[in-house]
């Protein structure tokens, strides 16, 4: 089986619906389905400080555990 994304290309990322067929056959039909999802996450957060009050502790904490003094 064929990527729909391989074939599309970016055009892909927004979903693509593949039909592919087969040379018919007499008989009862059938109809098989597959499909895959995936979800992301942002990968920066983007809750900064923007106090600087607030940064200055920040700072003054974490120099105080790394050198504990």
């Amino acid at each position: 089986m064929l990527s729909a994304a391989a074939i599309y290309g970016a055009r892909g990322a927004f979903g693509v619906m593949l039909v592919t067929t087969k040379k018919g056959q007499a008989g009862k039909m059938t109809i098989g389905y597959s499909n895959n999802f995936g979800t992301s996450d942002l990968t920066v957060n983007t809750d900064f400080i923007t106090s600087g009050y607030d940064a200055a502790r920040l700072n003054d904490e974490a120099f105080l555990r790394a050198t504990g003094e």
